[in-house]
């Protein structure tokens, strides 16, 4: 380097040093020694951030208390703390218990082979299929309810037949109904037709009770025209209808008809219980068969048979008006054969004010006045007389 570059680097340095001790002398009284000699101070220690956030909550508390943020969040109760963490806990455990069942079912489909695990998948396929046919077929069963479950306003008995529907809605007695040959069916209820469950057990259209009774009113139906002589008798359809509420049907076969009083004081005291109802014992079967056979309008080829199932309907006679007009029926099946022999009753027993009526003397004078004694329990073990 030459002589005149050097001299020229000196001076440069000079003029920087110059600038240096003269903007220190302007800041204060400090000189160019204690600007050198000044030891250098270590950095000071930072605060942690707990301390920090320590300092920063004092700040927050020394707030005066209108301007303290409102703490809303109430304290809970020990016991909505308990429930919640039984709550949680029982969830956590159903779902583990769900998550567990699923990693063992899917561990174990792992280990079957490819072919068995088709059949596996298969199988599982047409189970769930099947559970969601049962449910949907469910609902399909009970939908037709909801239109008359809206109209009016309550619960329908469940599988109660469609077209009993209406019947039920007007009259929550309804309890079936019966339809005498080819006329209308008339809807049958507890209030309306003195239908009773009779004993412990049953009802009258739907339990296999050996006796049931049922009346109908005079303008509903043409049973007396039908029956109440011999030559009617054969032309008639000889067949009675019955449905319970839920649509099942019982076919009955007309084997005799009968007057009976509805007063007693028009056959001394006495009204024949037409309308029995139950299990009659043996004996009292018998004695029920010497009675119809004496009151029948007309014998047919049919004898009372104990291992029958009879019901009786009747209706106000617009013959006599003091009566009842009366059939006997036998349950039987749907495609029965019809009586074609019939012998007209030459000795007919009336009640007692039709002989008076008449001016005939009553050859039944003396005639025992029968009450059917029936079963109350389905081992037949208990009996009682009913008294109608």
């Amino acid at each position: 380097m030459s002589e005149k570059e050097n001299n020229l680097e000196k001076i440069l340095k000079d003029l920087e040093l110059d600038e240096v001790l003269t903007s220190v002398k302007s800041d204060g009284d400090r000189s160019t020694e204690n600007f050198y000699e000044r030891p250098l101070e270590p950095p000071k220690r930072r605060n942690s951030l707990s301390e920090e956030q320590n300092e920063t909550t004092e700040k927050i508390t020394d707030k005066p208390e209108k301007f303290r943020k409102k703490n809303n969040n109430k304290k809970k109760k020990p016991s909505d703390v308990k429930d919640k963490k039984t709550k949680d806990k029982k969830e956590k455990h159903k779902k583990a218990g769900l998550k567990n069942f699923f990693a063992f079912l899917k561990s174990k489909i792992k280990a079957v082979p490819p072919k068995a695990k088709r059949i596996i998948l298969i199988i599982l396929a047409v189970i769930l299929a099947a559970v969601i046919g049962a449910v949907a077929v469910s609902q399909a069963k009970t939908a037709y309810l909801k239109p008359y479950e809206t109209k009016y306003g309550i619960t329908f008995p469940k599988g109660i037949a469609e077209d009993m529907c209406d019947a039920y809605g007007s009259d929550q007695s309804t309890v079936g109904s019966i339809s005498v040959g080819d006329g209308d069916r008339i809807i049958l209820s507890e209030t309306l037709n003195a239908l009773q469950s009779h004993t412990d057990y049953g009802t009258e259209l739907d339990s296999e009770q050996q006796f049931k009774a049922v009346s109908v009113t005079q303008d509903s139906t043409n049973i007396e025209s039908e029956y109440f002589t011999a030559d009617a008798y054969i032309n008639s359809s000889q067949k009675v209808s019955v449905s319970d509420l839920y649509g099942k049907e019982n076919t009955y076969q007309v084997v005799a008809a009968f007057y009976v009083n509805t007063n007693s004081l028009d056959d001394n005291g006495y009204v024949f219980p037409y309308n029995l109802y139950g299990d009659l014992t043996e004996e009292s079967f018998d004695e029920y068969e010497d009675k119809i056979y004496s009151r029948a309008l007309y014998h047919t080829e049919y004898d009372l048979n104990y291992t029958d199932s009879f019901l009786t309907v009747s209706t106000q006679s617009k013959v006599y008006d003091y009566c009842n007009f009366v059939i006997l029926c036998k349950k039987t099946d749907l495609d029965f054969e019809k009586i074609t022999g019939t012998t007209p009753n030459e000795r007919i027993h009336y009640p007692q004010k039709w002989y008076d009526d008449n001016d005939e003397h009553n050859p039944y004078w003396l005639a025992s006045k029968w009450h059917p004694t029936v079963y109350t329990d389905k081992k037949h073990t208990k009996t009682k007389q009913l008294i109608l």
